[in-house]
């Protein structure tokens, strides 16, 4: 099982086992990724601030936090 978060992730793979070949974007629809993500909403007990959308995100009183960019390769797309 592997995570794969990044472009430079597969890239590792390639450069460093050759199990993927190095063209590997060409055989992917606008030299896209093959994998996608799930967006979670992680919320306290009960909702209090009933987060449901993205919508919600934006309403007073409510605080997004994200994980670190420099620990995880999925938080470099936060910027």
């Amino acid at each position: 099982v592997v995570t794969l978060a990044l472009e430079g992730d597969i890239n590792a793979i390639v450069s460093k086992s050759k199990k993927i070949n190095p063209d590997w974007r060409k055989k992917f629809e606008n030299n896209s990724a093959p994998y996608t993500s799930t967006i979670v909403f992680l919320v306290r007990k009960g909702n209090p601030k009933a987060i449901h959308d993205w919508s919600d995100l934006v309403k007073d009183g409510v605080q997004v936090i994200t994980p670190n960019p420099k620990t995880s390769g999925g938080a470099r797309w936060n910027y």
